[in-house]
């Protein structure tokens, strides 16, 4: 994550500061997503097809991938909620 900063300055022409400021959000969003996930997974019945869920939403292809269409990414989403929605979360 350190190259946050010298990406901002270098490629985005951000001072030093509003660098360092992306790179906080970065790390509270990070510290955010990581405590919501062991929230979520303390209350599945499942600890390891959530992880197994997590992994491939995190696979997805996305709009930023110049291979990949919006199509193709829906798609899968739509798919995977089928495969994560039968997970009950706080029973």
């Amino acid at each position: 994550m350190t190259f946050v900063v010298a990406f901002a300055v270098a490629d985005l022409s951000y001072d030093l500061i509003r660098g360092g400021w992306l790179l906080a959000t970065v790390q509270i969003a990070g510290v955010t997503g990581r405590l919501a996930w062991g929230f979520i997974a303390d209350r599945s019945r499942s600890a390891g097809a959530l992880l197994s869920s997590i992994g491939l939403v995190e696979s997805v292809p996305s709009d930023a991938n110049p291979r990949t269409g919006r199509i193709t990414a829906l798609s899968v989403v739509a798919a995977l909620r089928g495969l994560v929605s039968p997970l009950r979360v706080g029973t």
